[in-house]
């Protein structure tokens, strides 16, 4: 999830594939004297007014429709950029569109592969983002948003989890093998700040913090959710709060997994799920006969 500078505007990733339960988008507060958890129920449509934290968005049941993954205002308010495709077996792209109207336009001229999830620069002359392609490593792209332009790799055998541009321009984060990093726009510098299992980084207004949710995926956070700030200089981490399991950061897709600032620096949205199965037993219905089973066993027509 993103939004622009503003506030006015936020974005989301929305899964339209074969129906399934999706819920909901999450608003934490990073001030950890002044936690609160609230529980409420929204239109879908009203993510963009989130500040204090709660969950926005009832749960909702999409069927197969067009998909459109990931939408995000850029800095000046008056563009989107959206990751969309149209079926099974759909290729994504990044378009860009005005939100004055008109037809959406591609980002990008890349022919081959997937485009996923970007991050604005600053200025909104640039996205840095995703591409993905079967049998090789996903690679960190920058373009310019022109529309139709031809990208540029910035770091190659990147992990497939979203990248967030400063709030300056002066570096990107990225996840490989090795942990999280920084890179700059150019890829001449580049800076390790850890094994960090969590799925997304995000800057601070100030960039003197980077904050993000650490997950399951190491030993002693397996039913738990911590919300934390790290020093980029010093690279000291800080625990602010324990969210809890249920507030774990979720998307049916990967990437799919934002960390979106509010206006004041204060807090931010980010995507959470939860998936149910339930088991039924039907009854009152007329039993086949014997011969049926026999027919259903053997596969007899």
């Amino acid at each position: 999830m993103s939004r622009s500078p503003s506030g006015e505007r936020a974005g989301l990733s929305k899964n339209g594939n074969p129906p399934g339960e999706f819920s909901g988008v999450t608003a934490a507060r990073l001030e950890p004297s002044d936690w609160r958890i609230h529980i409420s129920f929204r239109p879908l449509r009203s993510v963009s007014q989130a500040i204090s934290p709660r969950l926005l968005t009832k749960r909702r049941r999409f069927r197969h429709v067009p998909v459109v993954m990931m939408v995000f205002a850029v800095p000046s308010s008056r563009e989107t950029d959206t990751n969309a495709a149209t079926g099974p077996g759909m290729n994504f792209r990044m378009w860009i569109s005005s939100l004055a109207g008109g037809s959406p336009v591609r980002l990008t001229s890349a022919d081959a592969g997937e485009e996923w999830a970007g991050s604005w620069s600053p200025d909104g002359s640039r996205v840095a983002y995703l591409h993905s392609q079967s049998g090789k490593p996903t690679t960190l792209m920058t373009v310019k948003t022109s529309g139709n332009a031809a990208p540029v790799i910035l770091r190659e055998h990147v992990s497939p989890l979203v990248p967030d541009w400063s709030p300056a321009g002066d570096w990107i984060t990225y996840r490989d093998e090795k942990g999280w990093n920084l890179i700059s726009p150019d890829g001449k510098m580049s800076k390790f700040l850890g094994k960090i299992e969590a799925p997304y980084l995000a800057f601070s207004k100030d960039e003197k913090l980077i904050y993000g949710i650490q997950t399951g995926a190491i030993e002693d956070v397996h039913d738990r959710a911590i919300l934390f700030s790290l020093d980029p200089v010093t690279l000291k981490q800080k625990v602010i709060k324990n969210l809890g399991k249920d507030l774990e950061p979720l998307s049916p897709y990967n990437p799919g997994i934002r960390l979106s600032m509010a206006p004041d620096g204060k807090s931010f949205v980010y995507s959470t799920a939860y998936y149910r199965q339930d088991l039924w037993m039907l009854t009152g219905y007329r039993q086949p006969g014997w011969w049926g089973r026999i027919s259903d066993a053997l596969n007899l027509k």
